[in-house]
């Protein structure tokens, strides 16, 4: 009590310094300081009683009572800053981290005991790695891909909704493209899809899938919905010309199971697909050529390859509603103004007072030249961009005009 008196009459003159021992005092009290061992006879001439239990709470000097044998009085002493940390320190040091080990490892029982959630479908931002069951092989170049998602969702939300594409990626790259999905077939796993990819010069996707087989891994995510299905749509008054390019024939299918089978009326499709090779359409019925003193000759249909044995599985399910054309590049046929022309003739004149659609999908440069050049990407979704190319000049009133 002597000492504390003798530092509050110093300190009187100084608010500051009582503001400091009443702050000392307060911490003292919560974290206490270890005793002086030992004593001086008297301070440093240049350090004052009061000045330094200020300077304690940072150069962490404490005072202690010391008797003096001569005068009976107590002295203040000062003793260095210890070197070793406090034993509270180390005692809530020790606290927060048993309880951080607690947490820790009570989380990785709960994860480890629980059962792992399984996807319940693709992600428009997340890959998921698929299994490729089977690679059947369509010409020199193409393949149909058929493979199995880490989930059991059957696809019928998208399959009603319309028409519909995935994204795959190539993992070295990192890059991606879109690719249609084949429609369903009778008797086929609802649990798989199947895609027409063919390997393209250049191509960095396509030529990574290509070197894929039966039990690998692709990594694919989406769904991106190219055409929604709309009320009027579903009620059986529709028309669609369809013009397909190599692979975009995939979409064309899918169209026709789009219409056709979710539709509750007679849609009918007129598809003009146009290939570079024979090959790619093999089975296809050849155009009429003259033969020898004018007689017309019509060349026998080779083996159907699998895409044309889908078109006809579609033909014998849906009779008189699929009509097909097909052109081949290098028997110099080609899809010319004359024949979409005579298609849209066709539609326009069977029913009135229904939806008329012309559909477009191939490689960008077949749908830039029949329809113009598509637009921006917006997220995951590309634009449709503005109205061009052949169709364009045809200045057709009524139809729909989309590019997938």
């Amino acid at each position: 009590m002597l000492a504390f008196r003798s530092t509050f009459r110093r300190s009187a003159a100084s608010s500051r310094y009582v503001s400091v021992n009443i702050t000392h005092a307060t911490l003292t009290t919560a974290r206490p300081l270890p005793q002086a061992t030992s004593t001086q006879t008297s301070p440093p001439p240049s350090i004052r009683p009061t000045q330094s239990r200020a300077a304690s709470a940072s150069r962490r000097y404490s005072t202690t009572k010391t008797e003096n044998p001569e005068k009976g009085s107590q002295q203040p002493s000062y003793e260095s800053p210890s070197t070793e940390p406090s034993e509270p320190p180390h005692q809530n040091k020790t606290f927060v981290l048993a309880l951080l080990l607690c947490i820790v490892f009570g989380t990785y029982t709960t994860l480890r005991s629980s059962p792992a959630q399984e996807p319940v479908g693709f992600d428009q931002q997340k890959f998921s790695k698929c299994t490729i069951i089977s690679k059947v092989p369509v010409s020199s170049t193409a393949y149909i891909y058929t493979i199995r998602p880490p989930f059991t969702n059957r696809f019928n939300e998208q399959w009603q909704k319309g028409l519909w594409s995935l994204e795959f990626k190539q993992p070295q790259l990192q890059v991606a493209r879109s690719y249609t999905p084949l429609p369903p077939r009778q008797g086929d796993d609802a649990g798989t899809l199947r895609f027409l990819i063919r390997k393209i010069h250049g191509g960095e996707v396509s030529t990574y899938i290509s070197r894929l087989g039966e039990g690998d891994v692709v990594e694919i995510r989406g769904p991106t919905i190219e055409y929604e299905l709309k009320d009027e749509d579903r009620n059986g008054n529709v028309d669609v010309v369809f013009l397909a390019g190599g692979t975009g024939i995939a979409s064309a299918l899918q169209a026709v199971h789009c219409f056709l089978s979710v539709s509750k009326g007679k849609d009918k499709i007129k598809i003009l697909w146009a290939n570079r090779r024979r090959e790619d359409c093999a089975g296809a019925p050849k155009p009429v050529v003259k033969g020898w003193l004018g007689k017309t000759e019509v060349e026998r249909e080779n083996e159907p390859n699998a895409i044309m044995g889908e078109i006809r599985g579609l033909q014998k399910r849906y009779p008189g509603r699929i009509e097909m054309e097909y052109f081949v590049d290098e028997e110099s046929s080609f899809i010319t103004l004359k024949a979409i022309v005579n298609a849209v003739k066709e539609s326009e004149q069977t029913r009135d007072g229904k939806k008329r659609v012309l559909m477009a999908s191939g490689p960008d440069g077949f749908i830039e030249y029949f329809v113009g050049k598509k637009g921006d990407w917006v997220g995951t979704q590309q634009e449709q961009g503005a109205l061009g190319g052949v169709v364009k000049s045809l200045g057709l009133k009524q139809w729909e005009v989309m590019k997938l």
